[in-house]
């Protein structure tokens, strides 16, 4: 049996698994029971399963390249490639280095590498297509699929690019993963080429007052539009949260950036729009999604206030919404990949497999009515001439009995998926509501016990100073024979040292907190006293940043830290000296650098012993976990009279 190496409904049994006892199971259940092998087949993603898309025009840029090394004058193609081989290189150190002109090449597919690459010359025009499996940018544990179509007409350079989940969304945690997964070489092109998309250069457009009205009339409520619009605004004194110029590289495929110029812009831009929720102003970023109209729900396009855009993490959640949706949109180009000479079938019986969410519970049939252009009804191959490159005919599907009885199983199981699923999500938030009220009761009541101990060490002060009528005079020996069984009992009940929390919450949030060597060093150094209330913060650290990573805040991340509690303080003064600031920066055993002026406040004595600092960094490139650099003492500030 030969399946088409574009049958989505093969496409789809790599997300799926099958028992002996004939039970379906998908998505990240499906890996219980089947692993991905080498004798997998490399496929193009489902778009349902799509993480990224972008459909860009390249144009050669005059004069070498901008630095040593760079690709130089030459086809597009070639920089494009050579951009490609790096990126794939990083990552993949024996990848093969494709060129134009190479002919084809295919690299067995194993569970985080396979390799297949195409070429079709014609008159006046080449094309170029790769297929490329590898693990996840920051997901451990997960595989995603590249397409990269590269075609060379007389007119112009086009590159589009789709990057799909093996396993689906959920396994690389959407949207935060989809955000993480734009390729790093899409990045870099404008580095080296003029970069054409949407209908422009890739460049911040000004959106002065005057054009406000017709900005909105024409462009955001426009009915033929099928592309997210951003818009950028100014802080009230000026100035941006992010540079524009970066934003519109971070926005490269996912939509065009428009960015306000001045404060009382803003004003006229909530009246345009008629509600300053779907407004943008004090150095937001706002994505307004096709279909805007003024009647929406603002939760239906997303805001990055000031805080939330500068959080690495939070904004890869806001930007992989968008990049889930241009990932399902872009349309790539005809195929020209070969279909594989033999490959296993989608399962023992050969019939292709389906997904069960996709099911109906009226018998019909599973594919019918739906606006994917991947998606079949009779025919799995019907009207796709991108299927087979040689002009040879489709298989026909094999035609499978039909059974009511079956339909109502069928049926019947859909609605108890269905109600598992919302009983399943309800038990998740009434969990995450639970947790989140025992970490806050934690770190209140740690805050708490910490202030009534300094408040009766200060009452034994003044009773020693002080002594009541009645009480007897503290004589020497009398008050230290006293204390030595109270110190006794103390050291019997002690609480873990420092340096033994802060190993401990590495150990135990390896998936949330990165806690460098640096710290437990700190810790061992310091003479905090209150290690219970420490040992609260970083639970509840390590709670914000598993919220992060799984969807998003909602919030700020300082707020979401206030609530629970937890005093945030998000970065240092401006005027900070070079030699002041070298101890923010902490290095890795594996030679990364950190920048960690993020920081919680325990405490606002000077004294070490109820003053402690944890510094950290929710902001490292490619690292969804806060980075914790120290825990101790107060760092050297600049004082000011």
């Amino acid at each position: 049996m030969c399946p088409d190496r574009f049958d989505p409904s093969v496409s789809a049994a790599r997300t799926a698994a099958v028992t002996d006892n004939g039970i379906r199971f998908v998505g990240r259940a499906a890996r219980l029971f089947r692993e991905v092998t080498p004798a997998d087949e490399l496929w193009p993603g489902r778009r349902e399963d799509a993480l990224f898309g972008a459909q860009v025009t390249l144009r050669r840029r005059p004069g070498p390249g901008p630095r040593a090394g760079a690709p130089g004058p030459g086809p597009v193609s070639s920089t494009v490639l050579e951009l490609v081989g790096e990126w794939m290189r990083a990552v993949w150190p024996d990848a093969p280095r494709i060129h134009k002109g190479m002919g084809p090449v295919d690299v067995p597919a194993e569970r985080f590498s396979g390799l297949i690459w195409a070429e079709e010359h014609g008159p006046g025009a080449w094309t170029g297509e790769l297929l490329w499996r590898t693990h996840h940018p920051t997901v451990r544990g997960e595989a995603v699929t590249h397409h990269l179509v590269l075609e060379e007409r007389g007119s112009f350079d086009r590159l589009t690019v789709r990057v799909t989940a093996d396993y689906g969304l959920e396994s690389v945690r959407a949207p935060v993963g989809a955000g993480q997964a734009r390729p790093a070489f899409v990045a870099q092109l404008p580095d080296h080429l003029d970069v054409t998309v949407h209908g422009g250069p890739l460049a911040p457009r000004p959106l002065a007052e005057r054009d406000v009205v017709d900005f909105v009339r024409s462009v955001l409520l426009a009915p033929a539009r099928r592309e997210p619009v951003a818009v950028l605004s100014p802080f009230e004194e000026g100035g941006f949260a992010m540079p524009p110029d970066e934003v519109a590289r971070e926005l490269l495929g996912l939509a065009p950036l428009y960015v306000i110029g001045a404060h009382r812009t803003t004003f006229r831009l909530s009246d345009a729009v008629g509600d300053k929720r779907l407004s943008c102003f004090w150095g937001a970023l706002r994505i307004y999604m096709p279909g805007f109209s003024l009647s929406d729900d603002p939760l239906d396009h997303p805001l990055m206030v000031a805080d939330r855009l500068l959080d690495p993490v939070v904004r890869a959640g806001e930007l992989g919404r968008v990049g889930i949706f241009m990932g399902r949109a872009v349309a790539l180009p005809r195929s020209i990949l070969p279909a594989p000479a033999q490959v296993e079938a989608a399962d023992p019986e050969g019939a292709p497999s389906a997904d069960p969410r996709e099911l109906q519970s009226d018998g019909a049939d599973p594919h019918a009515g739906r606006a994917d252009p991947d998606a079949r009804t009779a025919d799995p191959h019907a009207g796709r001439a991108d299927i087979h490159a040689d002009g040879a005919p489709p298989r026909a599907p094999r035609e499978a009995p039909h059974s009511p009885q079956l339909d109502e199983v069928i049926a019947l199981l859909t609605r108890s998926i269905e109600a598992q699923d919302r009983a399943a999500a309800a038990l998740r938030r009434v969990s995450e509501e639970v947790e989140h009220l025992r970490t806050l009761t934690a770190v209140r009541s740690a805050g708490t016990a910490a202030l009534e101990k300094r408040i009766s060490r200060l009452d034994e002060l003044v009773r020693e100073r002080f002594p009541e009528e009645g009480d007897a005079e503290p004589g020497p020996g009398r008050d230290e024979a006293e204390r030595e069984p109270r110190r006794e009992q103390e050291g019997a009940e002690a609480a873990p040292s420092l340096s033994a929390v802060v190993r401990a919450a590495g150990g135990r949030y390896p998936n949330e907190l990165l806690v460098l060597p640096q710290a437990e060093s700190a810790a061992t150094e310091s003479p905090f006293e209150d290690v219970e209330r420490v040992e609260a913060v970083l639970d509840a650290m390590a709670l914000v940043a598993r919220r992060r990573m799984n969807g998003g805040l909602g919030v700020s991340l300082r707020d979401a830290l206030r609530e629970l509690g937890v005093d945030y303080r998000g970065g240092i003064s401006e005027g900070t000296s070079a030699r002041l600031r070298e101890q923010y920066y902490f290095t890795s055993p594996d030679g990364v650098t950190y920048d960690c002026v993020e920081h919680v406040a325990l405490g606002s004595d000077r004294d070490p012993r109820y003053c402690l600092r944890i510094y950290f960094t929710s902001r490292a490139p490619a690292e969804n976990r806060f980075v914790i650099g120290h825990v101790g003492r107060h760092f050297e500030v600049k004082i000011t009279d």
